[in-house]
């Protein structure tokens, strides 16, 4: 009785090490990102197309994606001040940080990535990154 619940334990050990080693850290996505003449993408990515000072003074900028996502994390930092990372709503394709424009001469760092909810971890595209001088 012994010997057949040494081998039972062995067996399930032996499984879920088999299945945890084979499992990649990161998907694998066959179609990263491809884009038409047009502008429009496909596959898991994301690409920041526009940075600009709206109206009231703040940076404001834009990404497609070429699949939806359920969130974006989202970065803007500049010299001097600590990153901050935002979740985003996934129908939301814009990102606006205020007073941006009393800042001459400041460089930000704007950064973006699409992730999808999943089991034990999201799984998100690279990072798209875009510097934008405010003038």
């Amino acid at each position: 009785m012994k010997n057949k619940y040494l081998l039972l334990c062995l067996m399930v050990v032996f499984v879920a090490t088999a299945l945890f080693i084979g499992y990649p850290s990161k998907p694998v996505h066959a179609d990263e990102c491809v884009g038409d003449s047009n502008g429009n993408l496909s596959g898991f990515c994301v690409v920041i197309t526009d940075t600009y000072i709206d109206t009231n003074g703040g940076l404001t900028f834009v990404w497609a994606s070429g699949q939806g996502f359920d969130y974006y994390n989202v970065i803007c930092s500049r010299p001097g001040n600590e990153d901050n990372q935002v979740a985003v709503d996934g129908n939301r394709t814009w990102f606006s940080v205020g007073n941006a424009a009393r800042h001459h001469g400041t460089t930000y760092t704007l950064q973006v990535e699409g992730c999808n909810n999943g089991t034990f971890s999201s799984d998100c595209t690279d990072w798209s990154t875009r510097y934008f001088t405010v003038t």
